[in-house]
């Protein structure tokens, strides 16, 4: 998959939805299957940073193992 940069044309008034909104909606579903991270019950920021990548380590492991 490759990202690119999609910029606006100068004649576009207004927001447009990409067709690839999905992707972001996608992961932040899956953010919020791990129940520490909707609600912040953390009060140090580094703690919370931690349980994000930690988070996001396993979403990727598992799309690793769920194409291999």
């Amino acid at each position: 998959m490759r990202c690119a940069v999609v910029k606006k044309d100068p004649d576009q008034k207004g927001f447009v939805v990409l067709k690839r909104r999905w992707v972001v909606e996608r992961t932040h579903a899956w953010f919020n299957r791990f129940r520490r991270l909707p609600i912040r019950y953390e009060r140090r920021i580094d703690i919370y940073q931690a349980f994000s990548t930690l988070a996001a380590s396993l979403i990727t492991l598992n799309q690793i193992r769920r194409f291999c």
